[in-house]
C-alpha cells in the first residue's frame, strides 16, 4: 500500500513539473513574439500579389486573422520552428494562442506537412481541414488589399 501512494506522489509530482516547464516554456515563447506562420507567410508571399508589397506586415496580419478565426473553431496549426530545430502545434482558441512543441518521437509517428490546419470535434479527435487555411488566406488578402487603398 505503502508503495502504490509513493508511487503515485512520484508520478503527479512529475507530471506537475512537467506542466511547470511546459508553462513557462509557453509563457517565454509568448514574451518573446515567437507566434509566427513561417510556412503560411512564405506561401502567402508567393501566392497573393499584395504580399510581398507589406512582406514586413504580412505575419501579423496573418496570425490575427489565425486569431479572429479561433472566436468561430478551435483550431490547431501545424508547423516547424527553426529557432528550436522542433515542430510544434499551436492551439488556437477564443483569441488565446498555446504552442506546445512535439518530441522527435511524436514528430516521426505523426509524419504531418508543416503548414497544416487541424480542426476539434469531439475534444479527443482532430481533422486536418484545408478550408481554414482558405479562410485565414481569404481574409489576409482582403486585409492587404484595405492597406493598398490607405
Amino acid at each position: 500500500m505503502e508503495l502504490t501512494l509513493n508511487n503515485e506522489i512520484n508520478k503527479n509530482t512529475n507530471e506537475n513539473l512537467e506542466v511547470k516547464n511546459f508553462m513557462k516554456e509557453l509563457q517565454n515563447a509568448l514574451e518573446k513574439g515567437n507566434n509566427t506562420t513561417p510556412t503560411l507567410t512564405t506561401e502567402f508571399l508567393n501566392e497573393i500579389s499584395l504580399a510581398k508589397k507589406y512582406k514586413d506586415k504580412l505575419n501579423d496580419i496573418i496570425v490575427n486573422n489565425m486569431k479572429n478565426l479561433s472566436y468561430e473553431y478551435d483550431f490547431l496549426y501545424f508547423d516547424y520552428d527553426k529557432d528550436k530545430t522542433k515542430y510544434y502545434f499551436d492551439l488556437y482558441s477564443e483569441g488565446e494562442i498555446e504552442r506546445e512543441y512535439l518530441s522527435k518521437k511524436d514528430d516521426k509517428d505523426m509524419e504531418l506537412r508543416e503548414g497544416t490546419f487541424w480542426k476539434i470535434w469531439d475534444k479527443n479527435h482532430v481533422l486536418e481541414e484545408e478550408g481554414l487555411k482558405d479562410n485565414v488566406k481569404f481574409n489576409t488578402e482582403y486585409d492587404l488589399e484595405n492597406l493598398g487603398r490607405k
